[in-house]
């Protein structure tokens, strides 16, 4: 009986999670550019602002990190200059309007299925743009044998899902958790209509300042 249930929450999580894969995303118009921010205690620094048809999305890297933009994937990539670790954000819009957010284990199943070979150790709410979520830290070994941990942080915002990754090796983890928490806290989106909306869309307010957010 209890393996029943477990059959059968793993399904339910699966089909409400299936309303929220990506969707022609790679056909959709986007734009992805650096603009300048003013920020007191610092003066300028650069932040990137993402658009997807009428819904732009903005955030502060870390000082001095590389920033691409993989279209295909409709995902920023940052990572230091030694390279130590990996940090990513990804926008997946529903396929189905309206359709309800994904639960607790439905991200669970995408955590696990993002890194198969990784088992979660830690799982606790998340929070970006004051909305709420979820993440999960998965341990693995790599082909070197080096220990790697990933947080996944999944955030349901209105129309997709917001997601953030920090790959590391598991001793610089305490190092870059800080800095993933920076990230979350300055990311901001302005959503004016539902997609394909002929609304204008007016120019995007700047990033905030990250706060200093140690995190778990």
């Amino acid at each position: 009986m209890v393996e029943r249930w477990g059959r059968w929450t793993k399904a339910a999580g699966l089909l409400l999670l299936s309303a929220w894969l990506p969707v022609s995303q790679a056909a959709e118009d986007y734009r992805f550019f650096p603009q300048p921010v003013l920020i007191p205690e610092r003066g300028e620094v650069t932040g990137y602002v993402l658009v997807l048809g009428t819904n732009r999305f903005s955030f502060l890297p870390p000082p001095k990190w590389q920033v691409t933009y993989e279209a295909a994937e409709h995902r920023a990539v940052l990572r230091p200059q030694d390279l130590q670790a990996s940090m990513t954000f990804k926008i997946t819009l529903t396929n189905s309007p309206g359709a309800k957010p994904p639960d607790k284990e439905a991200l669970r199943q995408r955590a696990l299925e993002a890194s198969p070979e990784g088992r979660i150790i830690r799982e606790m709410p998340c929070h970006t743009c004051g909305l709420s979520g979820f993440s999960f830290d998965l341990e693995r070994v790599a082909g070197n044998r080096t220990r790697l941990l990933t947080r996944q942080a999944y955030v349901p915002c209105p129309g997709g899902l917001l997601e953030f990754t920090l790959t590391t090796p598991a001793e610089k983890f305490a190092k870059f958790r800080p800095i993933f928490s920076n990230l979350m806290t300055s990311f901001e989106m302005d959503l004016p209509g539902p997609r394909g909306s002929d609304e204008p869309v007016p120019p995007p307010p700047p990033p905030s300042r990250p706060a200093a957010v140690g995190g778990r």
